[in-house]
């Protein structure tokens, strides 16, 4: 049999070995023979399995084209989930360095308000990988016509503002309003992040109003110092981990909806077979 790629006799202009190496292969199966010729004895380094009704997750074996010998070809790795979180809170809260402090240990001194900027970083969170894309947003309200976009995007939110600034406080309610007018559901999840927690002398804002918001909004709250980097992990996890709970949720309502409801049509059988019998 004669490689198609190469019936013509000029060079191929594709990449050969990448192409046979994506060829479709059965479960057990080995690669033809005919492939050698294609390849020209070049090593397989990669073969995506079709499953053809045998054992499931069994790995394809492909032919050595050095040794003639099989081999096993590990599972081609996935690659971690990707989650969208939006930072969110009145100006000059600190969203910027409690973002920067996350990514990269590292404390902005000169503040630069911030119109939009976008992270990403690998991390792993209860020993599962996780892809962080990590949008932080202005507070002014000149930039407001940008909100509707990101809102509907991110998958999470962490709404913050600063225990010295009781404004910020108060329009960090105004933030959650606006998630749910652009969403139109109240199960966003959401953080509630009260910052500068060092500057306690000028506080403005107590922990217990910050727990009370907290609760109105059910979602997890920490106060937190990025000049210190208290805590700022452990917001980011817990917006991960707000998301996956919601799947989680998801997943199992439509694991019920598909069950079939064939036991609940018993149950409403069975007082009229009852009285039916009592009659006769």
């Amino acid at each position: 049999m004669k490689c198609p790629l190469l019936a013509s006799g000029a060079p191929p202009t594709r990449d050969v070995t990448w192409e046979l190496a994506h060829q479709e292969v059965a479960y057990g199966s080995r690669v033809p023979r005919d492939f050698t010729s294609c390849a020209a004895r070049i090593r397989l380094l990669c073969v995506r399995t079709v499953n053809c009704g045998r054992t499931p997750g069994r790995a394809a074996t492909v032919c050595d084209m050095d040794s003639g010998a099989s081999r096993m070809v590990p599972a081609i790795p996935v690659p971690p989930r990707e989650y969208k979180l939006v930072m969110l809170g009145a100006g000059g809260v600190g969203k910027s360095a409690m973002t920067m402090q996350f990514i990269s240990h590292r404390f902005p001194e000169d503040h630069d308000p911030t119109i939009e900027d976008a992270y990403k970083i690998r991390i792993r969170i209860d020993d599962e990988p996780a892809n962080l894309d990590i949008l932080d947003t202005a507070g002014q309200a000149e930039f407001t016509a940008m909100r509707d976009q990101y809102m509907r995007a991110g998958e999470g939110f962490i709404i913050c503002y600063s225990i010295t600034d009781r404004r910020s406080f108060h329009e960090a309610r105004e933030f959650k309003q606006l998630i749910y007018r652009v969403r139109r559901t109240d199960d966003t999840p959401v953080v509630l992040v009260g910052n500068k927690s060092d500057l306690s002398y000028l506080r403005q804002v107590s922990k217990e109003d910050g727990g009370s918001l907290a609760r109105e909004f059910n979602c997890p709250f920490f106060e937190t110092s990025a000049a210190f980097r208290f805590y700022i992990d452990d917001v980011f996890h817990a917006l991960v981990r707000e998301i996956r709970r919601k799947e989680r949720d998801i997943a199992l309502a439509n694991e019920r909806k598909s069950k079939p409801r064939s036991s609940i049509w018993k149950r409403l059988k069975s007082p009229f077979r009852k009285k039916k019998e009592s009659i006769t």
